[in-house]
C-alpha cells in the first residue's frame, strides 16, 4: 500500500482485502476445519468462516469482482 499512488490507494487496499480473505477461506476450508478434532473448535472455525466469507463478499462488491464461488458456509447457505 505504501507504494500505491494516492489515486489508487482505495482500489489497491480493497484488492488486497479480496486476496487476503480468499487466502483465509482456503486455509479454513483446506486445512484448519478438516484438521480440527475438537467439535467446539471445529464449530468456532466454521462460524469464523462465515464471517470471512461475508467480508470477502463485501470487498468483492466494492471492487466490482464476482465471487470465486465460495459459499457463505460449507452448506452453501
Amino acid at each position: 500500500l505504501k507504494r500505491a499512488p494516492d489515486a489508487d490507494l482505495d482500489r489497491t487496499y480493497l484488492q488486497s482485502q479480496v486476496t487476503m480473505h480468499r487466502t483465509a477461506l482456503s486455509l479454513l476450508d483446506d486445512r484448519l476445519i478438516p484438521a480440527a478434532k475438537d467439535e467446539r473448535l471445529k464449530a468456532a472455525l466454521s462460524e469464523m468462516r462465515g464471517h470471512v466469507a461475508h467480508h470477502l463478499g463485501v470487498a468483492e462488491q466494492a471492487t466490482g469482482q464476482a465471487s470465486g464461488g465460495a459459499p457463505a458456509d460449507p452448506a452453501g447457505r
